[in-house]
């Protein structure tokens, strides 16, 4: 029975780095998606939709905004990394994409509280070190009441530096 444990903080959110620049950088740059009936799917169309703004929440319960010195690892990154108490949820229709209140409830109703714009939330809830230099993270992305999905992404520290090297879908909205 493999042994787990829970990484320092310092590890945590090196890790948490990999997983926000896997989830939010384009997808051509990204290792393939581990399971082939993803290609069609929600949790595929998520990687491929390209937000303005990413929200980011950490911990194991939610609800916790992520460090200030991980969002400074992406201060000037395009798409925006945000904390997630900057965004808010709001079901409200979007005339200019054709986008009617009943679509933005189920498909984009992050918003970010200051300017309205739409976004995605990321939720890194819990890392644990199943080898010296390998990782499992729970966690999920949502844009929408019923667009989302969980994952289990596997980090792998090579020469210092954590990067993602799967991802597999837990559950899918």
């Amino acid at each position: 029975m493999p042994t787990f444990q829970s990484p320092s903080d310092d590890v945590k959110d090196d890790i948490r780095t990999a997983v926000i620049r896997f989830e939010v950088d384009a997808p051509t740059d990204q290792p393939a998606i581990e399971s082939a009936s993803e290609k069609n799917s929600v949790a595929r169309t998520q990687r491929d939709t390209r937000h303005e703004i990413y929200f980011v929440e950490v911990g194991e319960t939610g609800a916790q905004d992520p460090s200030d010195g991980l969002l400074a690892r992406f201060a000037s990154h395009q798409p925006q990394v945000k904390r997630y108490s900057e965004s808010k949820i709001e079901s409200k229709a979007i005339p200019e994409l054709n986008i009617d209140e009943n679509k933005a409830s189920m498909m984009y109703h992050v918003r970010d509280k200051a300017t309205g714009k739409i976004g995605a939330s990321l939720h890194i809830r819990r890392i644990l070190l199943t080898g010296p230099n390998r990782a499992e993270v729970d966690g999920s992305l949502h844009s929408g009441g019923l667009y989302g999905a969980g994952y289990i992404w596997i980090a792998v520290c090579e020469n210092g530096h954590w990067t993602i090297k799967r991802r597999r879908t837990t559950w899918m909205s």
